[in-house]
């Protein structure tokens, strides 16, 4: 049995309207990152602009310091970023990954429990907004939907797990992602130059690190201190 309500002619204009200016928002951080991407591109080196899939490369790199940044505006550090994905690397796996200093809140039986059920709500919907962060930034700056993401396996994975404690089915989990997604996206269309940012930072290997790293932890914290810079100081 079909239980909704149907929307009212007045509010069907209004949602209408919201879903249109939404897709327009989206167009055009869209349009302005891919004329950042070009300037960035024009800027490096031709032996750069050749080197083997280097887009592949930097749409890892992009979707990670989507993790990044989320986190930095969570109030969550970050350690070292791994990636094999280099073109001087010659490494059997295709992986770029980053670890964080702090792990999300679970809830314990009796005793113990470290953190109130409101802390621990509170934290799971943290986590999922930075989870969903590099879904975003695939979307914003790479065209590639939620939808049609095969990267997103992992990130999804997470998000449920940490769903499953509170016992929430499956299209409730699914609702609960679709709204971090829309979260961290508004804040990240809102904010332009954190994508500008996450572009630089993903052409961009650090000197003098063993092959397996991108950046070290060091360049991460800075990094993260000028996303909340650019979130909470403008």
């Amino acid at each position: 049995m079909d239980r909704s309500v149907p929307l009212e002619p007045d509010e069907m204009t209004l949602l209408a309207q919201i879903n249109q200016a939404k897709t327009e928002a989206i167009k055009q951080v869209q349009n302005a990152a891919a004329e950042a991407v070009k300037k960035l591109q024009e800027q490096r080196p031709k032996a750069n602009q050749q080197a083997p899939n280097q887009f592949d490369t930097e749409k890892v790199h992009g979707h990670e310091y989507g993790l990044i940044s989320a986190a930095a505006i969570e109030g969550v550090a970050s350690g070292n970023f791994a990636s094999h994905l280099h073109p001087e690397v010659k490494a059997t796996t295709s992986y770029g990954g980053v670890t964080f200093k702090e792990d999300p809140y679970v809830l314990q039986e009796g005793r113990d429990q470290k953190y109130a059920p409101a802390q621990i709500w509170e934290n799971t919907k943290k986590w999922l907004r930075i989870y969903m962060s590099g879904a975003v930034v695939d979307e914003l700056l790479y065209g590639i939907t939620f939808e049609n993401n095969d990267a997103l396996v992992d990130d999804i994975a997470k998000s449920e797990n940490l769903l499953l404690q509170y016992e929430i089915d499956a299209e409730d989990a699914r609702i609960m992602i679709q709204m971090a997604f829309d979260a961290v996206m508004q804040n990240f269309i809102d904010h332009p130059d954190v994508l500008e940012a996450i572009l630089a930072n993903s052409l961009a290997r650090e000197k003098g690190l063993s092959q397996e790293l991108h950046a070290s932890e060091e360049r991460l914290a800075n990094f993260q201190t000028h996303v909340r810079q650019l979130i909470y100081e403008q």
